[in-house]
Parts: C-alpha cells; sequence; structure tokens
C-alpha cells in the first residue's frame, strides 16, 4: 500500500506533451529565434516557463523531505513549504507584470492558467507549513486539472510563438 506523503509528487504527472513543450521553449530562447513582432509574447512565455522550470525544482526539494517524514512536519518540509510558497508568490506577480493584454491570445490564457495554478501552489504549500496536509493534498490534487488544461494548450501555443510562426 502506497503512502499518501508525498503530496508534492503529483505535479510530475506531466504528459509527453508537456515535456515536450517546455524541451522545445528551452531550446528557442537558448538560440534566440523569435521575431521582434512577437516580443510581448516572447516575454509572457518566458516567464510562464521559467516559473514552471523553477517550480519543478522547488517541488523535487518538498518531495524529498516529505519522502522522508510522510506523517510529520520536520523543519526541511517547514522551510521548503516556505520557499515554495514565497517563490509562487514572486512568480505570480512577476507573471502580472509582464502581461499587458497585448500577447497573443493563448499565450494569454496559459498565463492565466498558471497564475492560477501557483496560487493553489502557494496556498497547499501554506497549508503544508502549518501541517493541514489534508487541505494541501487536497490543494495540490485540484491543481491537476490546471496542468491538464496547459498541457493541452502549451505545446503547440509556446512553440508558434518562439520559432516566430504565431
Amino acid at each position: 500500500m502506497r503512502r499518501s506523503g508525498r503530496i508534492a509528487d503529483i505535479y510530475f504527472r506531466f504528459s509527453m506533451a508537456g515535456r515536450l513543450a517546455l524541451g522545445v521553449a528551452a531550446c528557442a530562447l537558448t538560440l534566440g529565434v523569435v521575431s521582434p513582432a512577437l516580443a510581448d509574447s516572447r516575454a509572457t512565455v518566458t516567464t510562464v516557463l521559467q516559473s514552471q522550470l523553477e517550480m519543478i525544482t522547488q517541488q523535487k526539494a518538498l518531495n524529498k523531505c516529505l519522502a522522508a517524514s510522510p506523517t510529520r512536519n520536520t523543519p526541511c518540509i517547514r522551510r521548503n513549504s516556505l520557499r515554495l510558497a514565497s517563490m509562487a508568490s514572486r512568480h505570480i506577480r512577476m507573471i502580472e507584470a509582464v502581461s499587458d493584454g497585448t500577447e497573443a491570445a493563448c499565450v494569454r490564457t496559459v498565463a492565466r492558467q498558471q497564475i492560477g495554478f501557483l496560487r493553489i501552489w502557494r496556498d497547499g504549500a501554506q497549508a503544508l507549513y502549518r501541517n493541514e496536509r489534508k487541505k494541501a493534498r487536497r490543494l495540490f490534487v485540484s491543481s491537476l486539472k490546471i496542468s491538464n488544461a496547459q498541457a493541452k494548450i502549451q505545446p503547440q501555443c509556446f512553440a508558434d510563438i518562439l520559432v516566430g510562426g504565431g
């Protein structure tokens, strides 16, 4: 029987398309193959991708702590959940700052979804910090709907924007 202590583990159930989109986007950003006309969309895409990559990194750290202590809060869990919450708040502000309404519709949609996703994870991390594990788990599981919706839109949208075709 599997223990439910590995809460952060649910985020890593991305579809292959989601992973592919992150790879394509990272390559396009590295190569700098973006049209100047898409600068607004590009900035938003870059911020969203940066947010997603940092989120995964922070979730891995939190997941290690949760695996070590599945039923009780430890200083490691408290520290990493607080880091995740502050990182989520910072990225919410960054995405809101870079989004000015002139982006492509699909980019705007993914950015709004990412903000919603980050708010849920921020609230879940704060609940985990307070040792409200059931609430945290409920919030983390509810974020899967947003993650699945992003996985449908983001790969094609971000690829089009980053290679200059959209």
